[in-house]
């Protein structure tokens, strides 16, 4: 996260540590477990728009820190 690098958070039914506090789904992707399959995966995170990309990077740089 300090670097830019937005998250992809693969959890099923799973509350992160700060979830209530922060709002997840602006700076990372989340992606089901059965999702996650090493095929479908890596067209999932390009079929992210560039401009998506660059929003969750600048909340990211908001929000490092904590």
């Amino acid at each position: 996260m300090l670097h830019g690098c937005v998250p992809v958070i693969v959890m099923d039914n799973v509350s992160a540590v700060f979830e209530e506090q922060l709002d997840f789904n602006s700076f990372s992707i989340r992606v089901g477990e059965a999702e996650a399959e090493l095929a479908y995966l890596p067209e999932r995170l390009k079929s992210v728009p560039p401009r998506i990309l660059e929003g969750m990077q600048k909340k990211l740089r908001t929000i490092w820190h904590r």
